[in-house]
């Protein structure tokens, strides 16, 4: 295993240590087309894994978002390979949408005072999220057969998720520090077939390729000396993990029960199935900068992770009149509950800390990180008209979403407060083309927590840890949207 060790900021203060790096990496732009498609390729690389409906926010897509993520009863366009597969008998010949929607997070912690082990009072400044905006990128190609009204599709998108970074040294750092440069990346291959003009079937197949790079601070203290918070008794990791391949689908269903000139109304359900992520990587770590330390080192590295992402059912009824406009409804249920932990394991020769103050050799045992999470509903309702028919749509939406997370677990890793989502939209068409804009705005409701059962993690002593998750959370996100669709 890579061991470093970080100078104090006193000692080297315009250093920066090599664990806690910060890349900025900057976006090319072009207005022609076959660059934007090869920067859009190029931004799937920088998709964020993150936290919100568990771990990541309501909806996803330029203009299902526009909808409220109320998208489920139409196939407006190839993003309901995501929504509903069913629906994707919708795009005729050969259709291609390339979209990327930028994700802007704000977040801060005050962490609640608490008594030091000497009985005075220790105070925290709050911490701010440091990441930088995230682009979030989709790019899906379609071909249907009108003779047999069967369609194909393949993609690749990502769920929508918070960026999230925080000062290394902040009272935070014991539950995060830096997650950016993650990748959350779904391919899709599906299918969609109508046999009759008012019944459609669609499935599809995804492999969910996950890479996450995590920082976080853990405690070196061993009880006979210091405190369970003093900066040179902590550890810092850096873990990298990988799960290139993990199978999941996704299937849906669509009917018309009332067709009139007037009115026509749409049911329509899908479901996305659970997928086991199982990971393996590796660990750095940083070991406490006290004397103490000095003669300690670390043997191994490597580690497997596993955990679960649950299964979501929807439901939806849709509404179009005149052939002017549509209103949907929708009920999102998402099974977070089976997502209850992330285990850790040491693997190959395991991971042993060497000559440990008044301890000697130590093998780190497998870590289960408890979650705690709980299934979520969220119910969506959204619409829209054209106001100039065949050249210019307008879109709103609204969906309400409870917390997964209970107040026991919150942390700055996974704040997801109940949350609010107030979206607009439009789409400029010309000829067989169109581009849509979409802006959301997501408020996040406070939360205020006093009962954390979450601890700082003490792999030498771990009766030793303390209580971090206390204090008052503060979030909110805004989404900026640009999509470009169209049929050849």
């Amino acid at each position: 295993m890579a061991v470093s060790r970080y100078p104090t900021k006193s000692a080297h203060p315009q250093r920066r240590t090599a664990l806690m790096e910060k890349r900025n990496p900057k976006y090319p732009s072009s207005q022609h087309a076959i660059l934007f498609l090869h920067v859009c390729l190029f931004l799937f690389l920088f998709s964020s894994v993150a936290q919100a409906a568990g771990m990541f926010l309501p909806s996803r897509g330029v203009h299902p978002l526009s909808r409220g993520g109320a998208s489920i009863a139409g196939g407006d366009t190839l993003q309901t390979i995501w929504y509903n597969p069913a629906n994707l008998v919708e795009m005729k010949g050969i259709s291609v949408l390339v979209d990327v929607g930028v994700i802007v997070s704000s977040a801060r912690f005050a962490r609640q005072s608490r008594k030091s082990e000497e009985g005075g009072t220790i105070n925290y400044e709050a911490v701010d999220n440091e990441a930088s905006p995230i682009p979030d990128p989709t790019l899906i190609g379609s071909y249907h057969w009108a003779d047999h009204n069967l369609t194909v599709a393949f993609g690749f998108y990502a769920p929508y998720a918070s960026g999230l970074k925080f000062p290394d040294t902040g009272s935070q750092r014991y539950a995060l520090v830096d997650m950016s440069g993650s990748i959350f990346l779904i391919s899709n291959l599906a299918f969609a077939w109508s046999p009759h003009p008012n019944f459609r079937l669609g499935a599809g197949l995804q492999n969910y390729t996950v890479s996450v790079r995590l920082i976080t601070a853990a405690s070196g203290y061993l009880g006979p000396f210091g405190a369970p918070e003093d900066k040179n008794l902590d550890l810092y990791t850096e873990a990298t993990i990988d799960a290139p391949m993990n199978i999941s689908g996704n299937a849906g269903i669509w009917g018309r029960v009332i067709d009139t000139p007037q009115i026509k109304l749409d049911m329509a359900a899908s479901v996305q199935f659970p997928v086991a992520i199982q990971a393996k990587g590796n660990i750095r770590v940083r070991l406490p900068t006290h004397a103490l330390f000095d003669p300690s080192s670390i043997e191994g590295s490597a580690i497997e992770a596993s955990m679960w992402l649950p299964l979501i059912a929807r439901g939806a009824l849709r509404a179009t009149i005149m052939g002017r406009g549509n209103v949907e409804f929708a009920i999102v249920y998402e099974n977070w509950a089976v997502h209850d932990s992330i285990t850790m394991t040491p693997s190959g020769n395991g991971i042993k800390v060497k000559n440990v103050p008044t301890i000697g050799d130590y093998v780190i045992p497998s870590l289960r990180v408890e979650r705690g999470f709980r299934d979520t509903l969220s119910f969506r309702l959204g619409g829209g008209a054209e106001v100039l028919p065949g050249r210019l749509e307008v879109r709103a939406g609204y969906a309400y979403e409870n917390s997964a997370v209970p107040d026991e677990y919150v942390t700055v890793f996974s704040m997801d407060p109940n949350k609010h989502v107030i979206a607009l939209g439009a789409t400029i068409k010309f000829g067989k083309h169109a581009i849509d804009l979409t802006y959301a705005h997501y408020l996040q409701q406070r939360r205020e927590i006093t009962t954390s059962k979450y601890k700082q993690l003490n792999p030498l002593n771990p009766e030793g840890a303390i209580v971090i998750g206390n204090g008052v959370y503060d979030s909110s996100v805004n989404v900026f949207g640009l999509s470009w669709r169209g049929q050849f």
